[in-house]
């Protein structure tokens, strides 16, 4: 949390609710002290640190759907054009 209080691209929190391996208050903590130019904390409910494996479809449709549009790659990228 003191290594990177600040970062200057969009930020998305992906979490299983049932992660163990990343506790959630930890995750949250972190979350809350965070200060980016967009950042959004999206639950999984019903999975656990393998969300991406447990509940494809959401993982999937979440990143299609509700990440990528709201994320610009050119204006975040190292290499603009």
């Amino acid at each position: 949390m003191k290594q990177a209080p600040i970062l200057k691209v969009p930020v998305y929190f992906m979490l299983g609710r049932y992660d163990y391996e990343i506790p959630n208050p930890l995750a949250e903590q972190y979350f809350n002290l965070l200060q980016a130019p967009t950042n959004e904390l999206i639950w999984i409910e019903n999975s656990a640190h393998l969300l991406n494996v447990e509940e494809n479809d959401k993982f999937n449709n979440c990143l299609i759907n509700q990440i990528l549009p709201a994320t610009n790659i050119l204006e975040f990228s190292v290499f603009k054009v």
